[in-house]
């Protein structure tokens, strides 16, 4: 058996900020690796974390508001980045890493999330792994964000390859 590994540099982030939608949430590529020449039956296990800071209210002098930030780590057979877009790109989930969410509350000011997740291949190719954020708020103001810190996280990935 042979294994591989991958990786993305750092400040590999796509995004600086996630601004804050509610109803429908908007998603975004927060990091993407290419994974080339898989085989049926390979197995690809990805590890990714990330940082956001929660600054919102704190200029006005008010205590700042909470903040629901959350992701999903997914798997495409194409090169696929959206931005505030309102649905999930097309892919399948790494599993266990479905969509979920967690406050970031003024008093923790810094979130970070780190995810894992593995996936067998069915089709032999090219794979592309990517990290979706999206974040909301029922206090949010139109233009409102919260901030992805730069170079606090990654992505990577390490292929089982089944076939000699």
């Amino acid at each position: 058996m042979k294994f591989d590994h991958y990786e993305t540099t750092r400040g590999a982030e796509h995004i600086e900020d996630i601004k804050l939608f509610h109803s429908p949430y908007r998603y975004s590529t927060l990091y993407m690796l290419k994974v080339p020449e898989l085989e049926a039956d390979d197995i690809v296990t990805a590890h990714s974390q990330f940082e956001v800071t929660n600054d919102l209210g704190k200029e006005y002098g008010d205590p700042g508001f909470n903040v629901m930030v959350a992701h999903a780590m997914m798997i495409h057979s194409e090169r696929v980045i959206v931005s505030h877009d309102d649905t999930f790109p097309p892919g399948d989930f790494m599993m266990p890493c479905a969509p979920a969410g967690e406050n970031v509350t003024p008093g923790m000011h810094h979130g970070f999330r780190t995810l894992v997740g593995s996936h067998r291949i069915t089709n032999d190719g090219d794979a592309w792994i990517s990290v979706v954020i999206y974040a909301a708020s029922s206090k949010a103001k139109d233009g409102d964000s919260i901030r992805v810190m730069k170079r606090y996280g990654g992505l990577s990935a390490t292929v089982m390859r089944t076939k000699a």
